[in-house]
Formats: C-alpha cells, sequence, structure tokens
C-alpha cells in the first residue's frame, strides 16, 4: 500500500496532537478545580462535583488513550482513526466546558461572568496552542466550549452582555 504526502503529513500532525496532550490534560484538571472552587458558594455544590468528577473521566479516558497511542505507535494509516478518537475526547472537553458555561452564568454576578470569560477565553486560547495542527480537533473544542456562554450572553440582552457575545464569536 503506497502512502502519499497529505496522508504522511496527517499523520504527523496527529502524532503533534499526542505529544501535546499531556499539558493539556493537566491545564483543564488545574483550571476544572479552580472554577470549582471559585463557584463553590454560588453554584449547587451536587452539580459542581458531578462537572468536576466529568471532567476527570474525561481526561482519564484521554490519558488512557494518550498512553495507547503511545505505546502502539500506529502506522501512517491507521493515524486517522487515532486522530477521530482524539477529537472525540477533545468534543467531550469542549462539552463539558460549554456546560460550565452555560449553567455556571450567574446572570446576577458580573464578576462571576468575567471570571468565566477569562477561564473559557483561556481555555480556548491553550487550545489554539495544543490543537491547531488538527483543525477538526480545534473546532471540536472550541464550538460546544464557547457557544454556550455566547447564548447566555445573548440572552442577558444589555449592549454590553450583546457586544462579548458577538466578540466571543468572533
Amino acid at each position: 500500500m503506497t502512502v502519499n504526502h497529505t496522508e504522511e503529513i496527517q499523520a504527523a500532525q496527529i502524532g503533534i496532537l499526542y505529544e501535546q496532550a499531556p499539558s493539556a490534560l493537566i491545564a483543564t484538571i488545574v483550571n476544572a478545580a479552580i472554577v470549582t472552587a471559585v463557584m463553590w458558594r454560588e453554584v449547587p455544590k451536587a452539580f459542581l462535583i458531578v462537572w468536576l468528577l466529568m471532567i476527570f473521566v474525561v481526561d482519564l479516558g484521554r490519558y488512557a488513550l494518550n498512553r495507547a497511542y503511545q505505546r502502539n505507535r500506529p502506522s501512517i494509516a491507521e493515524s486517522h482513526r487515532w486522530g477521530r478518537r482524539y477529537i472525540y475526547g477533545v468534543a467531550g472537553n469542549g462539552v463539558l466546558w460549554g456546560i460550565a458555561g452555560f449553567f455556571f452564568f450567574l446572570p446576577d454576578r458580573y464578576v462571576h461572568q468575567v471570571f468565566l470569560a477569562f477561564v473559557l477565553g483561556g481555555m480556548v486560547s491553550g487550545a489554539i496552542s495544543t490543537l491547531s495542527p488538527v483543525r477538526g480537533a480545534y473546532l471540536a473544542f472550541l464550538i460546544p466550549a464557547l457557544v454556550p456562554y455566547a447564548v447566555r450572553l445573548v440572552n442577558v440582552g444589555s449592549e454590553l452582555h450583546l457586544a462579548m457575545a458577538g466578540m466571543l464569536l468572533l
């Protein structure tokens, strides 16, 4: 079976995703713990604990996937399948951060809204550096992580919140 240069490049890009995964996993856990601590008195504790546990479960799965990839060192022909698996894990994280952006949004607590905007913005900025080798991976995180927060901003309806939603989606 012959492999063309495009497949080689894609396999290398997927390899970069897996190489950068450990730092992304650590950042996700640390940020989730900080969000949980900050929101502890503002959001129902059971909801925070379940959300944090789900972050741990998804990251544990991503860690196991990363270990399997490093052990198996898949061929170029197999890399597409490993890339898809990686994207599923990233999308899971994106959904969980989107849940935070939607449900941890406190309409009457402007400081907490800004905090959440900073966290989500930081997570997306970090994702640029770790997920940019594969556009699908970046979008799988970006869209579910930011859109729910933008929806909450639009729902507030003030001029400032609409501007924030617009900037967020840009």
